[in-house]
């Protein structure tokens, strides 16, 4: 879920008024049961363009009665029925009058209105585009190809129509300004600001196009401008509540809160029973949330969009949002609840599906979750988030070429999503295709580099460095975190991120004093507290780190980290029983985290209880079969157990996962040498040896040539490993 979207234009009501006006007086002075076709449908026409859809109903029905094969009444009717949201029976009639004449533009387009109304926007698509063939050099007929593309997330292609409407028509103010949405969509919110000038150049009093200027610029982290803007728009309508909210919001993201929270109230006293209203706040809230990682936002998000749920049960965008707020929040069981009776209420509703997918994939449900993005694309087949979400599923699953193939769709249709082509390079990387590999991540770095650069926001900076760092790039990540704290120096996850590279760097202090500078400007926020945790645990102070763990669980109750961080800070003061029981808690509540196991397995192990602390490393291994002190535990409690033979499954796992780790090489040999298998003990402790040079090797080296009888040749390894220990 993304912040509150730009408004749409308005229609001037100065006309349907008038129309109304005219229809009323019409309707007055005649007899409906005596009318002619001829006055039927002057009537229709001018109930219709009255807003009076019941009544043109009653007429239009009459007229088709006395005239059957007449397009245009089938066509008017079709058209009415599409206003009065009776779409099954306005597709019926629709198709009628294109049968009747199938080479009349009009059904078409109102088909095409019915199934975007509907969400098929693949049948929306189809009929505008036969309309367009019909009639090409019509404005508005591009213009609304425009606007169903870009619901369809093929901003590309929506440009390229919006750009063809307006060569026709160079007045089409409506063409201007959904040629800004889309590239406001697309994260080219430079391009969108110059749109809406030029619908401003058409029209200055247009609120909704300050309006959305304003969150344009509020996009590229220009918040005073955009609140300049806002305040352009309630200038010209001072009871624009999407403005005001739009306002309150910037100034919350400026810290500016009393100010911010009395635009809030006056947005509610302009609406108190809009649902649309109430929910916009919630995304304000939710999107705070996410700017900081702070829970609180997230819980605020909740009630209000709850309150959208008061004014209007049936609201299905608000349960979809609590959903989207509860799976941020890690309570994905509960989330999908919510998702579920969006769906209900709307099954057509595409991005209900995409976001219950998202949380049966947190949940580790891959199966059902790809069952859902498949709806999704069904109801929307252009939303590019859904292709890259089943891609990273199917990469999870091992199905490489399907991986492959969405991947691919999903950049087809936003070549600009930056993540998808980082992500897209980590499948090619785990099957050994680096080149593939590289080249994508160049055009993911080049891609974010793009939106930092243009943008100049501190999350655009961040989202770069994270992306850098996830590719072993520390020294290129530290730069782009250090340009976002230019912009924000207390942005915490810049802060958090910097202090992670300063701990791998061996600098502890210097990211210490980072994290500490962290909580005290955002003291809410949990990434800041846990991170403070971690770096104490990795400086060998658990006394110190266990009251962060016990903040960020008081804090965000339903984050399992928390729990598992504050059993490894038990563990490691030698508090056991502490350790064990909220390792259990946590597996009870989340079975597959497998650091949580992890943790199980070394408290047992000190209690000596090796059984069981074999079946918690055995479970660790399942749900992170790539962590190597994982399979070292293992393998040791196996040991303690006699169980050499499985002991030694292990050290091949770890050699698998890193064949230059010395360690498990002399590791294996050891227990061949325990198990009398000396010329194999030698051999594995060799191996080693190549790896580098290292006790573990020599020593069991010389062990092995003893039990041969090579005296002369051990004396050499002896010599040899005096050497290495700087003994003369």
């Amino acid at each position: 879920m993304g912040p509150p979207m730009p408004d749409e234009l308005d229609e001037s009501s100065a006309a349907l008024e008038e129309a109304a006006d005219i229809s009323n007086e019409t309707l007055q002075g005649m007899d409906l049961d005596n009318a002619g076709p001829d006055e039927l449908k002057i009537l229709g026409l001018t109930l219709i363009a009255g807003g009076n859809f019941e009544k043109a109903k009653e007429v239009l029905l009459k007229l088709t009665k006395l005239t059957p094969k007449n397009h245009e009444a089938w066509n008017n009717l079709g058209l009415t029925l599409r206003n009065l949201g009776e779409h099954k029976e306005a597709i019926k009639v629709l198709q009628k009058a294109i049968s009747l004449k199938p080479d009349f533009e009009s059904p078409y387009t109102n088909l095409s209105g019915v199934y975007f109304a509907k969400r098929k926007y693949k049948k929306a698509l189809k009929s505008i585009e036969k309309a367009i063939e019909l009639n090409p050099n019509t404005s508005n007929l591009w213009y609304e190809k425009g606007n169903i593309l870009e619901v369809m997330g093929n901003l590309r292609s929506a440009v390229e129509a919006h750009d063809k409407a307006i060569e026709l028509d160079p007045g089409n103010v409506n063409a201007y300004f959904r040629k800004g949405d889309a590239y406001y969509a697309g994260g080219m919110f430079i391009e969108a600001i110059e749109e809406y000038d030029k619908v401003l150049e058409l029209n200055p009093n247009s609120e909704v196009a300050w309006n959305n200027k304003g969150f344009a610029y509020f996009m590229i982290g220009r918040r005073r401008e955009a609140i300049r803007c806002y305040d352009e728009a309630i200038g010209i309508n001072p009871n624009y509540s999407i403005a005001w909210y739009n306002k309150a919001y910037s100034l919350h993201a400026l810290d500016v809160l009393e100010e911010a929270s009395a635009c809030y109230d006056r947005a509610l006293e302009i609406n108190p029973n809009d649902e649309v209203s109430w929910n916009n706040k919630g995304n304000a809230m939710y999107n705070m949330g996410r700017l900081g990682h702070m829970t609180r936002y997230f819980l605020e998000s909740i009630k209000y969009f709850e309150k959208a749920i008061e004014v209007n049960p049936d609201y299905e965008i608000a349960w979809n949002n609590i959903g989207n707020a509860l799976n941020y929040l890690h309570r994905c069981e509960e989330a999908l609840i919510y998702h579920d009776k969006s769906i209900e209420l709307n099954p057509e509703f595409d991005y209900a599906y995409h976001a219950k997918a998202e949380a049966l994939h947190g949940l580790g449900h891959l199966h059902d979750a790809l069952e859902n993005l498949d709806m999704a694309l069904e109801l929307n087949p252009g939303y590019a988030p859904s292709y890259a979400e089943k891609a990273r599923i199917f990469h999870k699953l091992k199905r490489y070429d399907e991986a492959k193939d969405h991947f691919s769709r999903a950049l087809q249709l936003n070549p600009m999503e930056c993540r998808v082509w980082i992500d897209a390079g980590k499948m090619y990387e785990s099957f050994g295709r680096m080149e593939d590999a590289l080249r994508f991540y160049d055009e993911g770095i080049k891609c974010y580099d793009i939106h930092a650069s243009e943008t100049q926001t501190d999350i655009a900076w961040v989202n770069k460095g994270n992306a850098l760092l996830d590719l072993g790039l520390e020294d290129d990540a530290l730069k782009a975190y250090e340009i976002a704290l230019l912009i924000n120096p207390d942005f915490p996850e810049a802060l958090v991120k910097k202090a992670r590279i300063f701990l791998n760097k061996g600098k502890e202090e210097e990211a210490l004093k980072l994290l500490d500078s962290c909580v005290e400007a955002n003291p809410e926020s949990v990434e800041g507290w846990l991170m403070r945790g971690e770096a104490l645990l990795e400086v060998g102070r658990p006394e110190e780190a266990s009251p962060c763990f016990e903040k960020t669980g008081e804090m965000d109750k339903d984050n399992p980290m928390s729990s598992v961080k504050l059993a490894r800070a038990h563990l490691e003061m030698g508090k056991l029983k502490k350790a064990l029981k909220l390792a259990d808690k946590v597996i009870e509540k989340k079975e597959s985290i497998a650091e949580a196991w992890s943790i199980k397995g070394c408290a047992l192990m000190e209690m000596k209880r090796y059984s069981e602390a074999k079946g918690a490393f055995e479970k660790a291994c399942l749900y992170d079969d790539s962590n190597i002190p994982n399979w070292y535990n293992l393998a040791m409690s196996r040991e303690k157990l006699d169980e050499k033979e499985r002991a030694l499954e292990c050290y091949e796992e770890i050699i698998g996962l890193d064949p230059e780790d010395p360690l498990a090489w002399a590791e294996k040999g050891r227990l061949y040498l325990e198990m009398g298998k000396n010329r194999l003990a030698l051999r594995f402790y060799e191996m080693s040896l190549k790896m580098g040079n290292n006790e573990p090797a020599l020593e069991g080296i010389i062990r092995v040539l003893d039990h041969l009888g090579k005296g002369k040749k051990a004396e050499e390894y002896r010599m040899h490993l005096k050497s290495l220990r700087g003994e003369s």
